[in-house]
């Protein structure tokens, strides 16, 4: 709490903490700190309307997309090396149209 005060006071936009994950961790924090605070997100970290009813502003997703992708990735290729199969890469896409749809097309 005092490195969070002290960033506080030494003018910092925001507190980032992550690890934060216990509630009453995270209030207590809000109650003493009035700058923003942005929380990294995990399995723990309580529902985004929880924090914000306790006046959470941010939260940050760091390097989980990136890794969940990269996974995916080596799943899809282990499927089509190992068991023959493209199933994976089938299931559950979006349209290559929602895609289209979703990111433009160039002018």
């Amino acid at each position: 709490m005092n490195r969070g005060k002290a960033y506080q006071k030494a003018g910092a936009d925001c507190i980032f903490i992550p690890g934060l994950y216990d509630m009453e961790s995270i209030k207590k924090v809000r109650q003493e700190l009035s700058c923003p605070i942005n929380l990294l997100s995990g399995p723990n970290l309580p529902s985004i309307n929880t924090l914000s009813q306790v006046g959470i502003e941010r939260i940050s997703t760091g390097s989980a997309p990136f890794r969940a992708t990269a996974t995916l990735l080596q799943r899809i290729t282990e499927d089509i090396l190992y068991d023959n199969n493209f199933q994976r890469l089938m299931n559950d896409n979006m349209s290559y149209d929602a895609i289209t749809e979703l990111i433009g097309t160039p002018e």
